[in-house]
């Protein structure tokens, strides 16, 4: 085999053996975790939690008279819809 193929067969086992570390690593945070999501996925579902209530309280209190507030009512819709 030249050297060229055993650094190509070489790389492909260990992105391999990454990809199949890293599957295994999430099904067993998520076996025993207790909400049944990994830490990392329960931290944006409450970022986006929080994000979606600020934003829908943020909309609905703004008159929308300036163009600042106008300019912020639209963010805070567009993050409202991101979040859904």
């Amino acid at each position: 085999m030249d050297p060229i193929t055993a650094i190509g067969l070489a790389s492909s086992i260990l992105t391999f053996i990454e990809c199949a570390t890293e599957i295994v690593t999430g099904t067993y945070e998520v076996y025993h975790s207790v909400a049944g999501t990994t830490d990392e996925n329960a931290h944006i579902e409450a970022v986006t939690e929080d994000l979606h209530e600020v934003t829908a309280h943020l909309s609905s209190n703004l008159a929308g008279r300036t163009k600042h507030e106008k300019a912020l009512k639209d963010i805070g819709s567009k993050c409202e819809k991101l979040s859904d």
